[in-house]
């Protein structure tokens, strides 16, 4: 194996990590919103959760698709309104830039369901809500190293039907 078919089999692993770590992650964070209000309080020193919030809280250094990623991951099963979901945002420090920062918001929330993972949204009333959804598995990794890929359908162009049209064995009982 050439060190780039090593480093794409390594980047396959630790993203297929990652997303497994990703949903332990917002599992635990919902056992603890359960757990927390039977229990209280009743933990001694540095509560577990701290460190997660912490984690979750921290995009300021993100890209906006995954600060509103680990927004809504920070709430699993919460719907979110884009609004609420750039006020989580701003209150975490994270400095939406451009002349309309919903219209990012916006794009990013719908690009975030089109990837057909955890991200989900419903529509609610004239509104659009999403939520993350620990149960829905993340999209798959498409590229594995050393396999064949699938290849794209031919288009059919205009010089292929003219093809067609001047193909003498057109019509004809080929057996």
């Amino acid at each position: 194996m050439n060190p780039l078919e090593s480093a794409q089999t390594e980047l396959v692993d630790l993203l297929a990590k990652k997303d497994d770590i990703d949903r332990k992650i917002a599992a635990i964070q919902q056992s603890i919103q359960i757990l927390e209000p039977l229990y209280g309080r009743q933990f001694t020193g540095a509560r577990p959760r701290s460190l997660v919030e912490d984690l979750a809280n921290d995009v300021r250094n993100l890209g906006i698709t995954d600060a509103i990623e680990r927004v809504l991951m920070s709430q699993p099963g919460v719907w979110m309104a884009p609004t609420i979901v750039r006020d989580h945002l701003v209150e975490r420090g994270y400095q939406i830039v451009g002349d309309n920062p919903m219209a990012n918001v916006h794009t990013v929330l719908k690009r975030l369901v089109d990837r057909k993972g955890p991200i989900v949204s419903i529509a609610s009333g004239k509104d659009t809500v999403y939520r993350y959804d620990p149960s829905v598995p993340p999209p798959s990794v498409r590229y594995i190293v050393g396999t064949p890929q699938p290849q794209p359908p031919p288009q059919i162009t205009a010089e292929t039907l003219k093809q067609f049209e001047n193909n003498p064995l057109k019509g004809k009982n080929l057996k």
